[in-house]
């Protein structure tokens, strides 16, 4: 929302697996008419794109993954060879984040 209302020539797009998420973004979407704002309910792990992007933000998701690297591979694939990548990770020095996958056919988990 920020990034949408400081750069209002940008086009930001979300991407989320909670209907109620996208619901309360849009919402705020309206109360500050930004019309340049698209939200998807997705999973990240099987979602595909041929869109491309300046810049990726990631945010409270690669904790609940263990193959960091076929992630990062399919977002480097929908950026721009000049784009910019953040990543924010919650971790703890000693005792780690598990996270288990109810499809054990998943490649990401």
């Amino acid at each position: 929302m920020h990034i949408a209302r400081k750069y209002k020539n940008c086009h930001v797009t979300g991407i989320t697996m909670s209907p109620t998420q996208k619901e309360f973004i849009e919402q705020q979407c309206k109360i500050h008419n930004l019309t340049n704002v698209e939200i998807k309910i997705a999973d990240i792990t099987t979602h595909e794109m041929e869109d491309k992007y300046d810049l990726v933000i990631v945010v409270e998701l690669i904790e609940h993954l263990k193959n960091y690297e076929l992630l990062l591979r399919k977002i480097s694939n929908w950026m721009t060879p000049d784009g910019l990548f953040f990543i924010e990770h919650h971790c703890h020095k000693t005792f780690a984040y598990s996270y288990e996958s109810l499809d054990e056919d998943d490649s990401f988990t």
